[in-house]
């Protein structure tokens, strides 16, 4: 089936003390809107408290949970987490958390825990608006790992037929978090670190058809980001920074390290002219614009892929699209002048076209500058 499946095996989180265990209750049916029973034991709890989805259930979200105000809560999903495929009008994040120190933890049981959707489903009816993303943090100290996400179509991933777009698999908006063994096939970001964010760590990623290891300068300020060992095929973008024009903020000290990016179409994306293809820019004013500062790209090698778009694609030009792209470049470094974009560094950068030629590059705004380890070209990477 090509739904959108979620599996978090062994999510955990730094051990808390839980001296509550609070069961959710079975549905009446697979087809009743699970979301209130949920809630109501989630909210019933409270604070130090486990919250178990047992072996056996099955639970169908209609409405979206949100958890505000978490405190020391442990959610166990050894039960199946579904929404329904009939969903008339698209709604946006299904499960936000809210507040300090919670741990997820997944089934060891490989038919359990799962997260099951149809993100494929709802874009192919034509509904733009309020787009189905998983799973939402809004959380100070969050630990995951071994977390599996799938949004594959027998269409695939280049195809505009129930093309999986907006199926980001994890929104972040957090401080202090660890994240390790993440493997994501979807049709948008594997992460997406957005401000408020500080002393994020991602490691062990295993991607495919993705729209990039990202963080945004949308909102708020973001800062020590590292994303770590990481493999990305078959996708859109790679290693991936977005800011919107006429949107400030200020990104510093990310690094990108021990990625292979290979047969994807932009494997290192940095712009500062994100433009949403639904609404474009007009009206916006263009003096404005992100401030990255201390970004690292170390030990990144693969390959650039023919084709410069995928399913996403619903205008003309593709929202992706930058001025004198080609399938021969590896890294788009789109900065608005050098005051935005201070001390980036390339190290052990590798790419080649698909017909074996080394790659090359396209970067404006930073012309001139040195100590970046590559120069600011539109022509072959090049190692100072």
């Amino acid at each position: 089936m090509s739904f959108l499946f979620i599996a978090l095996f062994s999510l955990l989180l730094t051990p808390i003390n839980a001296h509550t265990l609070c069961t959710v209750p079975a549905a009446l049916n697979s087809t009743s809107d699970s979301s209130l029973l949920i809630s109501s034991t989630v909210s019933s709890c409270g604070s130090n408290s486990t919250i178990l989805f047992p072996a056996g259930n099955s639970y169908t979200l209609y409405t979206p949970l949100v958890f505000s105000d978490l405190s020391n809560v442990e959610f166990v999903f050894e039960a199946n987490i579904s929404i329904p495929a009939d969903v008339a009008i698209v709604q946006g994040r299904w499960i936000t958390w809210e507040g300090e120190n919670v741990t997820v933890r997944g089934s060891k049981n490989p038919n359990g825990g799962w997260f099951l959707a149809h993100g494929e489903l709802w874009w192919a009816t034509g509904n733009r608006t309020n787009r189905p993303h998983w799973l939402r943090f809004a959380v100070i100290n969050v630990f995951m790992n071994n977390t599996l996400v799938d949004a594959r179509t027998s269409a695939g991933f280049r195809s505009t037929t129930d093309f999986p777009f907006n199926t980001d698999a994890i929104d972040l908006s957090a401080s202090d978090v660890l994240i390790t063994y993440l493997t994501v096939f979807n049709g948008d970001d594997v992460i997406n670190v957005s401000g408020p964010a500080s002393n994020v760590t991602v490691s062990n990623i295993n991607s495919i058809g993705s729209h990039g290891v990202a963080v945004s300068g949308t909102s708020g300020n973001v800062s020590n980001i590292l994303f770590e060992n990481a493999t990305m095929e078959n996708s859109l973008m790679g290693a991936r920074f977005k800011g919107k024009l006429g949107v400030t903020g200020w990104t510093s000290n990310v690094t990108w390290k021990n990625f292979v990016i290979t047969n994807t179409s932009y494997p290192i994306h940095f712009t500062e002219e994100y433009v949403d293809q639904e609404k474009g820019a007009a009206g916006t004013d263009t003096s404005i614009a992100a401030y990255a500062k201390n970004f690292k790209y170390i030990n990144i090698k693969g390959s650039t892929n023919l084709d410069l778009a995928d399913g996403s694609c619903i205008t003309d030009p593709c929202w992706s699209a930058a001025t004198g792209e080609d399938s021969s470049k590896a890294i788009y470094l789109l900065c608005k002048d050098a005051a935005h974009c201070k001390n980036f560094h390339f190290e052990d950068i590798d790419f080649t076209t698909p017909n074996g030629t080394a790659a090359s590059e396209l970067c404006t705004g930073l012309e001139g500058v040195t100590g970046m380890g590559i120069t600011c070209t539109n022509n072959t990477i090049t190692v100072e």
